[in-house]
């Protein structure tokens, strides 16, 4: 069974080069079209409204996936050239309306897809990412969500746990202190597990280990407060084993790491494998023969209305018995792509309000838990003046076929895996450390102002 899930452009799973959040004319810049880009507003952490893009006029930026499956799509907008790797292979990248990159063919298993931009004109081109869309294979599964505030479920060690309930966020627990650990046991038959929570401006690297060994670190640091963020996603889980997943804060300099749920997606073990039961069939012996004397008539007549009732039984059983059937044929059917975490729904596009004023437009969403989709909100009127493209000009440089590749024009392999105690290269790329020249090791960046640290 196949099945898609969305990663959204704000959360920590995708990489940001040369930073996240930042002056987009010399990295990216994190915006929301009900308020704008995160670095210019004079206080941080505050929640955003509408719909969230990264965006960047710097030559050379690029924006980056790892993820496990057989097909990706990066949705977004170009008016700038941009290129395009997929494991070893390169490819010339040509917008397709909202779609910037896709590829369906690709062998099940890990791979790496990365954008680079090409800017001539920094005043005049840019580009937006807004989201991906993951296609994964897992057996059919029903989803379960634990909420972190659950202590008979997770395991904590440490000292600087506490509980919390933000509005925006809701319940969940957090932890400033370096080391500190939480850890879920995940059961077997477990196909697919996600981990959600909030990033936020004060909070900072969290690593990832499955069984004892690190899969991944992250960067939860945010010029905005994303209630719902989706941390962390593992699709080819063994299903014979029990699996422990762990997060642990992993930076010294006191700032936040927090956990709202961990969602498993385990088999049913039933679905689709229901059968109807047996049904009591009318017997096939004749009635006896009467012994009365009565007319010939009335026995034919009496004959032709048993016939016709036996058939009305006959066809009511049959119309049960389709039904059973249809009542327990599986949902997710070979060859079908629904989303596992929410209905599939159309909403309005961003762009008609994005930074580059591309027409309005209606795209397909799925609608998830790890990459909601922010809702309408009243559009924010558009920056005015050079740095903005003019939208005809937008248009005229996005024709083309769109950069849809194929597993033949890839060639075998990925670069190599990024090094994970290099934590000095995760800050810096998440955050835009400015006119610092030099990097301190153990230093948060010098946005992260102790007046604006919020620690949700």
């Amino acid at each position: 069974m196949t099945w898609n899930f969305t990663i959204d452009d704000t959360s920590p799973l995708v990489e940001y080069s040369p930073y996240a959040d930042g002056d987009k004319a010399n990295g990216w810049s994190s915006w929301w079209s009900g308020q704008g880009y995160g670095y210019s507003r004079p206080t941080k952490g505050d929640s955003p409204s509408g719909d969230s893009l990264h965006v960047s006029s710097s030559n050379g930026a690029t924006v980056s996936l790892r993820f496990h499956g057989t097909a990706v799509s990066m949705y977004g907008r170009a008016n700038c050239s941009y290129r395009v790797v997929l494991d070893n292979g390169q490819h010339e990248g040509k917008a397709d309306g909202d779609l910037l990159f896709a590829s369906d063919q690709l062998s099940l298993g890990d791979h790496y897809l990365s954008l680079e931009t090409i800017v001539a004109n920094p005043n005049l081109q840019q580009l937006d990412f807004d989201y991906a869309v993951v296609t994964a294979n897992t057996p059919q599964v029903e989803q379960k969500v634990f909420n972190a505030t659950d202590t008979s479920v997770f395991k904590y060690t440490g000292t600087g746990w506490q509980d919390a309930d933000v509005p925006q966020v809701g319940k969940f627990r957090k932890t400033s202190v370096f080391d500190d650990t939480v850890s879920i046991l995940l059961p077997r038959g477990t196909a697919a597990v996600m981990a959600h929570g909030s990033t936020n401006f004060g909070h900072m690297l969290y690593s990832v280990s499955l069984d004892g060994n690190v899969v991944g670190t992250y960067n939860g640091s945010s010029f905005w407060l994303v209630p719902d963020a989706m941390l962390f996603v593992r699709t080819d889980l063994d299903l014979g084993t029990a699996h422990n997943l762990t997060f642990t804060n992993a930076y010294h300099g006191g700032q936040v790491f927090s956990l709202t749920s961990v969602t498993a997606f385990t088999t049913t073990g039933t679905g689709g494998n229901s059968t109807s039961t047996g049904a009591e069939t009318p017997s096939s012996t004749p009635p006896p023969r009467s012994t009365s004397s009565s007319n010939p008539t009335g026995a034919i007549v009496g004959g032709v209305l048993g016939a016709v009732a036996a058939l009305s039984v006959a066809g009511i059983l049959f119309w049960w018995w389709r039904r059973r059937q249809s009542h327990y044929r599986p949902y997710f059917s070979e060859g079908r792509t629904p989303s596992t975490y929410g209905d599939v729904s159309t909403v309005e596009a961003p762009y008609a309000s994005s930074p580059v004023a591309w027409p309005p437009a209606s795209t397909p969403a799925v609608d998830t838990t790890g990459a909601r989709r922010k809702g309408k909100v009243a559009a924010l009127a558009l920056p005015t003046g050079a740095g903005y493209a003019n939208p005809a000009t937008a248009r005229s440089t996005t024709s083309g076929p769109s950069s849809r590749v194929d597993s033949e024009s890839i060639s075998s392999g990925a670069p190599a895996s990024l090094d994970i105690n290099n934590i000095v290269e995760l800050v810096a790329r998440r955050i835009d450390r400015g006119p610092v020249t030099t990097s301190e090791a153990g230093a948060p960046p010098p946005e992260y102002r102790d007046e604006h640290i919020t620690g949700r």
